[in-house]
């Protein structure tokens, strides 16, 4: 995609080396066999030669303009690129509230899990089996859902 706006009148005068700049043309001047028994003719062809001179200067002259027939908004001109900006500042709205809801969530499960894992190998390294453990943990789920259900009746 082109990025550089450009009005008709530019597109129309572009600059030598570009695969639309034309020459102008010159065509040189035409000798007849009675101007060069005067002497007339130098004088001819040095002023026509001027004269394309300042035809070739004229035509190259870049408008310094902008024409008010076709303006182009710079709205209209970026209409897709404001259109994806739109999209990824939503997309990044929605990820900041995710991640948002994710932290409030995670973390106090985290901290349940990193709990759960303490309790378990703190009663191992005292000693317990692994059938004493279950049941710690059974009796940990019991007095957890009374202590809940306490609170929300």
């Amino acid at each position: 995609m082109n990025l550089f706006i450009e009005f008709p009148g530019q597109q129309r005068t572009k600059r030598p080396g570009s695969s639309l700049w034309k020459e102008p043309a010159y065509t040189p001047p035409v000798y007849n066999a009675t101007e060069k028994d005067t002497g007339v003719s130098e004088l001819t062809a040095t002023l026509s030669r001027r004269d394309v001179h300042r035809a070739s200067a004229q035509e190259r002259e870049i408008p310094r303009f902008v024409p008010k027939t076709n303006p182009i908004s710079v709205e209209a001109a970026y209409a897709p690129e404001f259109d994806y900006a739109q999209v990824l500042q939503r997309c990044s709205k929605r990820m900041a509230v995710l991640r948002a809801v994710m932290l409030v969530i995670l973390v106090p499960v985290a901290l349940g899990l990193l709990f759960v894992a303490s309790f378990c190998l703190s009663s191992i390294a005292h000693g317990a089996r692994p059938e004493q453990v279950g049941e710690q943990l059974t009796h940990l789920v019991q007095q957890i859902s009374g202590l809940l259900h306490g609170i929300f009746s």
